[in-house]
């Protein structure tokens, strides 16, 4: 039997024998709709397995486009009403999801047929990542928010980026692509589907996630194979491991939500995986000098950080990614393209998050009042966005210079990656930009950041709820919140950093 017949009639068959048995589970209430459909979603995406077995592209690309009129004869708006699969009901998920999901596969298998691992690259995020988004996002207590995608969780977000990364991986290396190669394209796959999944209306990241990361992987495909060249995959699974174990203890310890260590175990893999010691030795003393700080502070001054927005010393999604989202991917950038100021920018935002950090825990230990950063003469109470003291930005500068001059150090013995030698100036400039950012983090807390009014007993606080009652907007901008301060803050640090690079280098 010619290979293209038989590859079509075992995707056909198999996906008939996953609809058929989502429907009887859906039936028999053994699933609910939800679980059922996710059933369907996930394991039919599993046919790109089977498309390097054709060799002939328009076979190849007929079999997923026949399930196009299929899905939509079985969807929820199907004129045929016994047609109608419960398992792909309207309330378990979009009603022409399924057909979008036909047609973004069909389209994906014909423009990916000589590269078959453009075809898991750009459909696999879907498949797995939004599947597990939503499995995982359903057992979510807290970290609902939501953004143009609809409503989403923090938990959900995060198990996306891993599914998304492991599940390309595997199925790139499978396909016979260096193990190299296979790590970088399911980082960029899964950072890419996760932003386009949070900025996709509602429905359609079953269109924009594997369209968008066709065009994506069709136009850079040379270039990532040559930056692979740059990945050392001994280091990458050594960072995978050290990611992990962080990961654990670090959400063991109470310091990380579950969500927050998932997004710091991703992160990991960018920084740890990718960047070697000079990078990831600066994630790991932030994450271990600050939670440790922020564990000692928030014991002996629980009064005071329950003010604040994240009261608490748990670091969720959003705090690990605007601490170190930004140096995750100048990471990558330097592994695509490298660049000694991809090194200094990075620096600049690791140093200045960790000062901004030890400066406010230090700072609230001191006796006396802090001053407002903007009007030094004029003091203000602890805990105040935009406030500083003297020893809380002396400590914050000194533990800069330590981190920077650990960095030093291990760049002395770290040949990977770097292209030129990192000299003694890095530590001034990389310290004095992440004072900087300190600075710039307090400015922007006192003048921009939002503040809410207790409507019990009236203060002023960064924090969505006091006396257990929901606060209401007092002054700043609504959108800049302690998150997004700290974004601004720290990107401000390395940007300095770069400048300095770019005036003194």
């Amino acid at each position: 039997m010619d290979v293209n017949i038989l590859g079509a009639i075992l995707i056909i068959s198999y996906v008939l024998v996953m609809l058929v048995t989502a429907e009887l589970l859906t039936h028999k209430k053994v699933m609910t709709k939800g679980s059922a459909r996710k059933l369907v979603h996930i394991s039919v995406g599993n046919i790109v397995i089977f498309i390097p077995m054709f060799t002939n592209q328009w076979i190849a690309t007929l079999v997923p486009g026949i399930f196009i009129g299929g899905n939509f004869i079985m969807s929820p708006l199907s004129p045929i009403k016994k047609m109608r699969l419960k398992s792909l009901d309207a309330a378990s998920g979009h009603s022409l999801g399924t057909v979008y999901y036909a047609v973004s596969l069909t389209i994906v298998t014909y423009f990916g047929f000589e590269h078959p691992w453009i075809i898991a690259a750009s459909f696999l995020p879907l498949v797995y990542g939004d599947g597990f988004a939503a499995v995982a996002g359903s057992y979510a207590k807290s970290g609902h928010f939501k953004i143009i995608g609809g409503n989403k969780t923090f938990l959900g977000t995060s198990s996306m980026a891993i599914a998304s990364w492991l599940s390309v991986m595997i199925f790139v290396f499978a396909m016979g692509e260096d193990i190299r190669f296979a790590i970088l394209v399911s980082l960029i796959a899964a950072l890419i589907g996760v932003t386009i999944e949070l900025l996709s209306p509602k429905g359609l990241d079953n269109i924009l996630i594997p369209l968008i990361l066709l065009i994506l992987f069709t136009l850079l495909g040379d270039t990532l194979e040559n930056a692979s060249l740059n990945v050392d995959p001994v280091i990458f699974f050594i960072g995978l491991v050290l990611g992990f174990v962080i990961a654990v203890l670090g959400y063991k310890a109470k310091s990380l939500t579950l969500d927050g260590a998932f997004t710091g175990f991703f992160i990991g893999l960018f920084i740890f995986g990718l960047g070697s010691w000079v990078f990831g030795m600066q994630l790991f003393l932030f994450f271990f000098l600050g939670s440790v700080a922020t564990k000692v502070i928030a014991k002996r001054q629980k009064d005071i950080q329950d003010e604040f927005e994240k009261g608490g010393s748990r670091r969720d999604m959003l705090q690990a990614g605007a601490k170190s989202g930004l140096g995750a991917i100048l990471t990558l950038l330097y592994v695509i393209n490298p660049d000694p100021i991809y090194i200094y920018f990075f620096s600049g935002i690791l140093t200045a998050a960790l000062v901004d950090t030890m400066s406010t825990e230090i700072g609230i230990t001191m006796k006396g009042k802090p001053v407002i950063a903007y009007k030094p003469w004029k003091k203000a109470e602890k805990g105040e966005p935009g406030v500083i003291s003297f020893y809380g930005t002396m400590g914050g500068f000194i533990f800069g210079l330590i981190l920077t001059s650990i960095i030093y150090l291990f760049s002395l013995f770290d040949n990977y990656l770097l292209n030129s030698e990192i000299t003694p100036i890095f530590i001034v400039i990389i310290s004095v930009a992440g004072l900087v950012g300190m600075f710039a983090d307090s400015i922007i807390g006192g003048t921009l950041q939002r503040m809410n009014k207790c409507v019990e007993c009236g203060k002023i606080v960064e924090s969505k709820q006091h006396c257990e009652k929901d606060t209401t907007h007092h002054k700043g901008i609504k959108w800049i919140n302690n998150d997004m301060n700290n974004f601004m803050g720290t990107t401000i640090g390395g940007l300095f950093a770069l400048l300095f690079y770019i005036l003194l280098v």
